[in-house]
């Protein structure tokens, strides 16, 4: 399996390399840790490009990234990771992550979320949104924890899985990526259906369409099931449910919290012929306000 990590001089960045060095995958990985150094500001201009100063500052931080890429290299070396490279590269970081990993076939990308503010829920850094909107791979997008450093032979799997289903044949693609880890029997995955409650309707109508809720809900209940036993073939305790709500995302969100799930899976809902459309509004929305890890599963 092809696994990039992306990483910075930011916490965020630690706890992305301290949570996928507890992942158990089933295959063995080829890992690729880069970096992105950006350029410097108005290098266009002939003169900045060769002022000493501004070749001096690009070359340290150039030299501060390799040094730690060689330090996380060096944690990473173990019979999981089958190869570990590093690499810096240039350009914006967002854009250029995005075109490395579809150039490598990465499967997974693995970075950390960035908040703009301290409050519980913040929006993603904009590298962050951009690569889980437009990257080909699943990208695993990790919230930052208390520490600051990586940590080898650390408990950080997770212990109780989220995955919202939309109750389409989909969904088993996205449930698919559950398949690369060879996590511990007591792991959780809650198969989670949002029955969305349109409450600008007028009462006498919801009552005149009831009979249709209760037949969707039996549906919906019926796929969350037969989805649940194909995971626990594949060696997960699985269990279903279907809540309802008014806004589908919160009300997932409100599930994964109340069942404190450390990891949301979700797939990208992408609508139409295009090949790069921006996520669905319930993965965004996760993407950005769920206070636990997420996983955007682009299928196997």
């Amino acid at each position: 399996m092809r696994v990039l990590l992306a990483v910075d001089q930011s916490p965020a960045s630690d706890a992305a390399a301290t949570y996928l060095l507890g992942l158990p995958f089933r295959q063995p990985v080829d890992l690729q840790i880069v970096t992105v150094v950006p350029p410097f500001p108005f290098s266009e201009n002939q003169a900045n490009r060769m002022n000493p100063r501004v070749v001096e500052l690009l070359n340290l931080e150039r030299q501060q990234a390799e040094a730690k890429l060689a330090d996380l290299v060096a944690h990473f070396q173990n019979d999981i990771f089958r190869s570990v490279s590093a690499e810096v590269i240039d350009g914006g970081p967002a854009h250029a992550l995005t075109e490395f990993a579809d150039e490598q076939g990465t499967e997974l990308i693995v970075m950390g979320a960035v908040g703009r503010s301290a409050l519980a829920r913040v929006l993603l850094g904009s590298v962050s949104e951009y690569v889980a909107n437009q990257a080909q791979a699943s990208v695993l997008i990790v919230r930052s924890q208390t520490s600051t450093s990586v940590r080898i032979g650390t408990d950080t799997g997770p212990k109780r899985i989220m995955l919202a289903v939309e109750n389409s044949d989909k969904d088993l693609e996205v449930a698919n990526c559950l398949r690369q880890f060879e996590l511990p029997v007591s792991t959780q995955v809650h198969v989670v259906h949002v029955m969305q409650l349109m409450t600008f309707y007028r009462q006498d109508i919801i009552q005149q369409t009831s009979e249709m809720w209760k037949q969707s809900e039996v549906h919906a209940e019926s796929h969350g099931k037969l989805l649940s036993e194909v995971i626990r073939d594949w060696g997960f305790d699985a269990r279903s449910g279907v809540v309802s709500g008014a806004h589908v995302g919160d009300s997932l969100i409100s599930y994964a919290d109340e069942h404190e799930c450390n990891l949301i899976v979700t797939g990208d809902r992408r609508r139409g012929a295009l090949k790069r459309l921006i996520l669905g509004s319930v993965s965004r929305h996760l993407l950005r306000y769920a206070k636990c890890n997420v996983l955007i599963s682009r299928g196997s």
